[in-house]
């Protein structure tokens, strides 16, 4: 009997991973008219990093006249994803030829599942020409910012709180990933976040600085260390040596910031909280306003557990995390660990909110921006 207990645990035990990494199978079965011949057709998703024109995911077209993707994804829970034709400018849209939510998948072993498109962005409507929807407080500070840390450019954004421009009063600055996505629906990938609109509404004196992420590097330079079984990563540190380094040292020169610790903030999703979460824990001395989104702390979860375990801030640090029910019980396990992890940290207030009908997406880190913004800066909601 002993021997079928723990036979039984083992089995239990091994089931998470022999279930993430089993293949499953996306079909299109169906094109829209607008479709060209012979055009590619890709997935992006939570398991390659939102990349929309990768060629490992490229799908085959089939003798049945279907196209057809295998792939072993990463991690578990649910899979988030849409199709493209290669770049967020053609993506896939909804039978009321509207930019669609998150497609959502929870695969068994094995499975293949079909899919139809009913249309694309850039043939099928006129979203591609909507301009600009970023705040006129809104600006890109640099197009090509040299990062001496990994030898490539990135293009910077600014928020300046109303009344800059007038006086001589000095802000806080919070820092975010994905860049890309935080102030303007034109140039996002997946829907922007809104924070000028927000920071406009609230009138908070808080200077905004968006990061874009380096497209096809984005995996390599958000994820801290190296994991095997993606075969990428690692390139973390370097990309938050850019930040506190150069980046930065720059920012604080050029604009009218408090450069202590104490007003500094750093804030993402997804990998874009797994790279704050490092940030932090490598830099101690320079953030204490955390903002850690849907953390996907999956991909180097033994490495963090053991970063925050010997993360010892020598002043008050507050993090606020956030995850949906809907991103899957490895996802949501791994958010309320970190919570009891941090809550044990000396120096450490947390807030952990897991919303049930949650998803893993732009729409819902939107919807509790204000939120983290009441928690993280209490001084400026009394």
């Amino acid at each position: 009997m002993m021997f079928f207990f723990r036979s039984l645990l083992m089995l239990l035990c091994i089931a998470p991973a022999s279930f993430s990494h089993a293949q499953i199978t996306f079909r299109v079965t169906g094109l829209p008219d607008s479709h060209p011949e012979n055009a590619p057709v890709y997935v992006a998703g939570n398991f390659n990093g939102w990349q929309p024109g990768l060629e490992a995911y490229q799908l085959q077209l089939q003798d049945d006249g279907s196209l057809a993707l295998t792939i072993t994804p990463e991690g578990a829970g649910t899979l988030l994803f849409k199709f493209t034709r290669g770049s967020w400018n053609a993506e896939e849209l909804d039978a009321q030829m509207e930019v669609m939510s998150n497609r959502e998948w929870r695969p068994k072993p094995g499975d293949a599942q079909d899919f139809q498109i009913a249309g694309w962005k850039d043939l099928d409507s006129d979203l591609v020409a909507m301009g600009s929807t970023a705040s006129e407080r809104v600006q890109i500070w640099k197009e090509d910012l040299m990062m001496g840390s990994l030898g490539r450019t990135r293009r910077i954004w600014i928020y300046l709180p109303q009344g800059y421009e007038e006086g001589i009063q000095r802000y806080p600055v919070l820092y975010l990933h994905d860049g890309q996505n935080v102030f303007d629906a034109e140039t996002s990938y997946a829907g922007e976040w809104g924070v000028d609109e927000m920071l406009d509404s609230l009138g908070l004196p808080i200077i905004a600085v968006g990061i874009d992420n380096g497209g096809e590097k984005r995996v390599d330079e958000y994820t801290p260390y190296f994991n095997e079984e993606r075969a990428g990563g690692g390139e973390g540190s370097a990309y938050v040596d850019f930040i506190v380094k150069e980046l930065k040292p720059m920012i604080d020169a050029e604009f009218r910031t408090l450069t202590d610790a104490k007003h500094t903030g750093i804030m993402g999703s997804s990998l874009g909280s797994l790279i704050s979460l490092h940030a932090a824990t490598r830099y101690p001395g320079v953030f204490s306003r955390l903002g850690l989104f849907s953390s996907a702390l999956w991909i180097n979860r033994l490495e963090m557990k053991d970063e925050v375990a010997e993360y010892a801030p020598e002043i008050p640090v507050r993090a606020y995390i956030l995850i949906g029910g809907r991103e899957g019980p490895f996802m949501v396990g791994d958010s309320e660990g970190l919570k009891n992890d941090l809550e044990a940290t000396p120096n450490v207030t947390a807030k952990y909110l897991m919303v049930p009908e949650g998803d893993h997406s732009e729409k819902f880190w939107r919807e509790h921006l204000l939120g983290s913004l009441q928690f993280l800066y209490p001084e400026y909601f009394q």
